[in-house]
């Protein structure tokens, strides 16, 4: 569904989405030297790893096509297709906004390398409310297993909340995994506010459609009896987009640096 070197917009879209649950969206940005002096810097990021700094001119566009949610040519069900079309909207801008993409160099990179987005956003309304109101338990409980159709093939898209260690209380981690054509995407979202400047950074994983869970181990040599295992284990039936420990690992690490960067600033 996606490509392995995504646009700004597009990579700028998949943190709008997330906060459009928290309220945020549809902004008037603006640049700030201040907040670019909070942000995540290559060292934190792993090797070989560059940044493409946020292009406010093209943020200011209008974006509304950029939304992963029109990728979609039909969602079910329709209580989900109303929330991914219809994100709660504060408009009481404008914000002060500094970003980037961070990625594999050019010619090192492979479709299993995570790309990365940082944003830093003060002004505004934020600070003023919750990042997750009632809308957002709301478009996860919908969207927590959901059929949607992107050029005519039919997938499956899973959402979920996690929690990452020491966030600060007012925190909304959104997990989004998308399975189409034999492409799967996941996008873990990590949002929080310190001092009334919002922190959001974004994982974005693709690969080639293999299985997300280990196969269990069977005890019985019966094929009939190691099929009646398979089914009977909770790990497989139950498997949704609640990323562990080991997945997150990378995004807690970059949300830890980013937090203490902005409380020292």
């Amino acid at each position: 569904m996606f490509g392995r070197r995504l646009p700004w917009c597009a990579v700028v879209a998949l943190v709008l989405v997330p906060l459009s649950s928290c309220g945020v969206s549809d902004p008037q940005v603006r640049p700030s030297s201040e907040l670019r002096g909070l942000l995540l810097t290559t060292g934190d990021y792993p090797e070989d790893y560059e940044l493409t700094e946020l292009d406010h001119d093209e943020l200011n566009d209008p974006w509304s096509s950029w939304m992963p949610s029109n990728e979609f040519s039909e969602v079910s069900p329709s209580e989900c297709a109303e929330h991914l079309e219809n994100p709660t909207a504060h408009t009481a801008g404008p914000y002060n906004v500094e970003g980037h993409v961070a990625s594999k160099e050019e010619g090192d990179s492979s479709l299993s390398d995570p790309i990365y987005s940082h944003v830093l956003m003060d002004g505004g309304d934020i600070g003023e409310g919750p990042l997750a109101p009632d809308s957002a338990e709301a478009q996860v409980e919908e969207c927590s297993e959901a059929t949607v159709t992107v050029d005519e093939q039919e997938g499956e898209l899973r959402m979920a909340t996690f929690e990452l260690d020491g966030m600060p209380r007012d925190f909304l981690g959104l997990a989004v995994e998308v399975s189409v054509d034999g492409v799967d995407s996941t996008v873990r979202t990590a949002v929080t506010t310190v001092d009334d400047v919002l922190i959001a950074t974004t994982e974005l994983v693709l690969d080639d459609g293999s299985p997300t869970f280990e196969t269990p181990e069977l005890s019985s040599d019966d094929p009939t009896e190691r099929l009646r295992e398979l089914l009977e284990d909770d790990s497989v039936l139950e498997e949704d987009a609640t990323p562990d420990e080991e997945e997150l690992e990378r995004l807690q690490e970059l949300m830890s640096t980013a937090v203490e960067n902005v409380r020292e600033g």
